[in-house]
C-alpha cells in the first residue's frame, strides 16, 4: 500500500524530533544517533513485520561525581609556560598537594573550597533503540499489523485528533507521540511517556544491524 502524505509528514517529522530522554535514559546529545524507516524485527527477514521508524542513539546509564583541578585543563607542553603561575595560585589557595610533580593536576581532589576545585562528571555510555510504529486512522490503528514494539523505548506517532478516539486503548508502557502540523505548532511532541524495556545482548546486535542495512549506501564508481 501506498503510504499517504501524512504518514510521509510525520516520519519527516520523526527524522526531525531530537529528545534529551527516551523513556528515563538521558539520550547523549552531543553525538549524533541514527534512524532508518520500515526496519524487519529480524534481521534479513519481514517475516515477523517491520517497525516503521527505528532510532538507535548513544545514552548516558549511569552518572558519577568526583572533585578534580581546574589546572587539568593544561597539557604537558604548557608545564613551562605555566608553571610559575601555578606555583603563586597554589600558595594562594593553599594547595597541599607537592605541585613538583607536574601529573598532580589530574589526581582527584577533595579540597572543595579551593578555587581551583571543579566537580567532574563521569558517565557511562550505552545504547538506546527506540521504535515507534505511525498510525493515522483508527482502522490503521486497529489493523493487526504495525504493533512491533521491540526496543528499550517503544511508542506510537499519531496526529491529535487519532489520539483523542484511541487513547484508551493504548497498551500499558507504550508512549505516545503527537503530530502537530499547524501554524503556531509543529512537529513531534511526546504525549505519554512509554516505560523502558530491557533488551538481550543478542537483541539489541541484531536490531542494529536491520537499522544498518537500511541506511543509505554508496556507491564506489
Amino acid at each position: 500500500m501506498a503510504k499517504t502524505q501524512l504518514t510521509r509528514e510525520i516520519e519527516v517529522a520523526l527524522h526531525n524530533w531530537n529528545p534529551t530522554n527516551y523513556g528515563g535514559y538521558r539520550a547523549d546529545t552531543f553525538r549524533q544517533g541514527f534512524d532508518a524507516l520500515e526496519v524487519p524485527v529480524e534481521c534479513g527477514t519481514t517475516r515477523s513485520g517491520l517497525v516503521d521508524f527505528v532510532r538507535v542513539q548513544e545514552c548516558f546509564t549511569s552518572e558519577t561525581k568526583c572533585g578534580t583541578c581546574k589546572l587539568s585543563m593544561y597539557s604537558d607542553e604548557d608545564k613551562d609556560l605555566v608553571m610559575p603561575s601555578i606555583e603563586q595560585w597554589t600558595q594562594e589557595v593553599n594547595c597541599p598537594k607537592d605541585i613538583s610533580n607536574w601529573n598532580f593536576r589530574n589526581e582527584p581532589c577533595t579540597e572543595r573550597f579551593c578555587r581551583l576545585y571543579k566537580t567532574q562528571h563521569l558517565y557511562t555510555i550505552d545504547t538506546v533503540i527506540t521504535c515507534v510504529e505511525i498510525k493515522i486512522s483508527v482502522g490503521d490503528f486497529h489493523s493487526d499489523h504495525g504493533h512491533n514494539f521491540v526496543g528499550h523505548c517503544n511508542y506510537y506517532a499519531m496526529p491529535t485528533a487519532l489520539y483523542k478516539k484511541v487513547k484508551g486503548e493504548i497498551p500499558d508502557g507504550i508512549g505516545v507521540l503527537i503530530y502537530y502540523d499547524g501554524e503556531s505548532t509543529y512537529g513531534i511532541r511526546k504525549k505519554v511517556e512509554c516505560k523502558p524495556h530491557q533488551l538481550s545482548e543478542e537483541t539489541q546486535k541484531w536490531l542494529i544491524m536491520s537499522v544498518a542495512k537500511k541506511l543509505p549506501r554508496f556507491v564506489k564508481h
